[in-house]
């Protein structure tokens, strides 16, 4: 389903009109999340939902993080060591890293080999100038991606020459809790090329919280300042092409203990992926690719000696696969990956190194005009834990003008990364016998579409088997990872737009889930039983736009009540996180004949003044729930098209 349908300062084109709300023309942008192929969204098998680089730059956003935190059954939750490290969907949360959904940069997944993911700097850092659109598949994605793609996939797609003119971008952004910003972005292309290149500056002293109560029953004041730089580069060069990634990313609140003192935690993160695709005979085509990925992680221990841990990982897979046509409705993709992680820890963990490799095959049928049939299987082989065989299997029927029922079985796993393996430090024990992870899924969905709006509603029943997690700190030991056992989830999504008027967009969505472990223990998930988001978007005028969106987000987990954590700090409750957007395209005047524009933007986050706090979701035990968002805050951005 496409979320939000409106064109706001159409970019290839520099068209005068602000708005273009035809969704039937909207409704059709294929994506490649569902299939590795290109495919019309209401066709693709599986719950997806496209949002467009228009809804980002319409609604706006501070960062990646905030774009996320208004998507469905989605939100970006945090703890005291890597805060906003972990994105919640579907409250699949028993791990303590981002290990329940896989993120792609253009289709190639990006993970963490010590712990499976810290993405903190990834959904602060990625600047939004360089995203064309964001698909997403809510629901088990093993088959086709392997380990991660647990309760979801999300895959971050760049710009092209095809989607804007080449040109150089230069924003400068200036806010509240002295937040600057810089961000430049270029585009060149030619007959053989096609590259973007993108430089993203900022830092904050951060919202300031008083009155917080650590660990060691400090009360005191809590921090929230960072800085970081990222450089990211994305394109096609012949029958090549490749996306590489550089953040260096500091924040001063983060540490293996819950402390209020001012603890540095640094994340440095390289990555580069290269893929060659050729057509090798008629209706077919061959697909190699290499991927290297190197993160180092660094944080106060506060052990007696108050030592400083580092964490290096590094992750490179190799991936071949061939895709086509058999006839005419029979399409087969099958590929093969083999992948090594390596790493090691200062303190607590030595040099390991992880062979995983992995076989897939799917097959689609159009069984007629109007109804596909999707069967996939992946077989994936960790040398260090037991293999496991994942299945999919979709069915996608289009019935009258405007109507499309899907409905899907997928099965998904999680292998266990190095640090859950084999770290034996005084506070953190691996266990080497842990066994991936299991997830089977039912779900269906019902879409409506016409020109003037749309609706989906969804429902999903999960089994998640051999949960990983952290076992409870006890007196004479340490805490350690374990297989815990079930937890079954459910839930209702609903999601629509509306085009009121030619010139105002109305756009939500909802949901509600629960879960409930094999001892029943209730919704212990760190998300919260509901979620509404909704939003619209008013053009004033052909140059200005102007945004509300709010997100009103339930009462989460009370880890008193499921874990018998001393209430330290604040109990979660629910709140209401209204955000405001103007952008004026000043240029469409000063720049009247020229492919030249230039933006004014001013956004307000948390206009309400909302005190909010999250479950800590690596809590040891001893503390409840931290700070997630800042209070009130503004910032206003000037960008520049040459």
């Amino acid at each position: 389903m496409l979320f939000l349908s409106l064109t706001v300062f159409a970019e290839v084109t520099h068209d005068d009109n602000l708005f273009h709300l035809s969704l039937d023309e909207l409704s059709n942008i294929n994506v490649t999340i569902a299939s590795r192929k290109e495919e019309s969204v209401n066709f693709a098998p599986g719950n997806v939902t496209v949002y467009s680089h228009n809804e980002i730059k319409a609604l706006g956003g501070r960062n990646l993080r905030d774009v996320l935190d208004r998507m469905t059954s989605m939100q970006v939750i945090t703890s005291h060591v890597f805060p906003q490290h972990k994105l919640s969907m579907r409250a699949v949360n028993t791990g303590i890293n981002d290990t329940s959904v896989l993120v792609l940069l253009n289709g190639y997944p990006i993970k963490n080999a010590n712990g499976g993911g810290a993405s903190a700097a990834l959904y602060n850092g990625i600047s939004l100038a360089m995203i064309e659109r964001i698909e997403i598949i809510r629901g088990p994605g093993s088959v086709l991606y392997g380990t991660n793609a647990f309760a979801g996939v999300i895959n971050i797609v760049t710009k092209t020459s095809d989607t804007q003119i080449p040109s150089t971008d230069i924003e400068v952004t200036i806010g509240s809790f002295d937040r600057q910003g810089l961000n430049v972005t270029s585009q060149f292309s030619g007959q053989y090329y096609d590259v973007l290149f993108d430089a993203n500056v900022e830092k904050s002293e951060g919202d300031t919280f008083n009155n917080i109560t650590d660990v060691f029953a400090n009360t005191g004041t809590y921090f929230s300042g960072f800085e970081q730089t990222t450089l990211m580069a994305s394109g096609t060069i012949n029958q090549f092409n490749f996306t590489s990634l550089y953040t260096d990313y500091k924040i001063e609140n983060g540490g293996g203990l819950f402390k209020l003192t001012e603890q540095e935690y640094i994340d440095e993160k390289k990555y580069i992926a290269v893929g060659y695709k050729k057509k090798i005979i008629e209706n077919w085509e061959l697909n190699l690719s290499y991927l290297y990925n190197d993160q180092i992680l660094k944080w106060q221990v506060n052990n007696p000696q108050n030592s400083k841990q580092a964490s290096d990982s590094t992750e490179q897979m190799v991936e071949f696969y061939v895709q086509g046509k058999v006839a005419d409705s029979l399409e087969i993709i099958a590929g093969i990956s083999r992948s090594i992680l390596q790493g090691e820890f200062a303190l607590g963990l030595e040099s390991f190194e992880i062979w995983r490799q992995s076989y897939f095959i799917q097959t689609s049928v159009m069984a007629s005009l109007t109804t596909k049939i999707v069967l996939g299987v992946q077989w994936n082989r960790p040398e260090e834990s037991e293999g496991d065989l994942s299945s999919r299997l979709g069915i996608v029927k289009h019935f009258g003008e405007n109507w499309w029922l899907k409905l899907s079985y997928g099965e998904a796993f999680r292998s266990p990364f190095g640090t859950e393996l084999f770290v034996d430090s005084p506070g953190l024990v691996g266990n080497s016998s842990l066994k991936p992870e299991q997830m089977k899924t039912y779900e269906a969905q019902l879409i409506y579409e016409d020109m003037k709006k749309s609706l989906a509603i969804s429902w999903y029943r999960s089994k998640q088997r051999e949960t990983i997690t952290r076992s409870v700190r006890e007196i004479d030991r340490p805490p350690s990872f374990i297989n815990q056992g079930d937890v079954d989830y459910q839930g209702i999504e609903i999601e629509g737009k509306l085009s009121i008027t030619e010139h105002l967009l109305f756009t939500f969505n909802a949901n509600y889930q629960t879960s409930e472990t094999d001892v029943g223990i209730k919704d212990d998930s760190f998300a919260p039983n509901e979620m509404v988001k909704a939003g619209v978007v008013y053009g004033y005028t052909s140059s200005l736009s102007l945004a509300l969106f709010n997100r009103f987000i339930g009462k989460s987990t009370n880890l008193n009540e499921t874990k018998g954590i001393a209430l330290n700090n604040s109990v979660p409750t629910s709140y209401n996180l209204l955000t405001a957007n103007v952008v004026w395209d000043i240029g469409q005047k000063i720049w009247k004949f020229e492919k030249r524009t230039t933006y004014i933007t001013v956004h307000l986050d948390n206009i309400l003044d909302e005190v909010i706090f999250a479950p800590d979701v690596i809590n040891q035990g001893r503390n409840n729930s931290i700070p997630s968002h800042y209070g009130f805050n503004a910032s206003i951005s000037f960008r520049h098209t040459f």
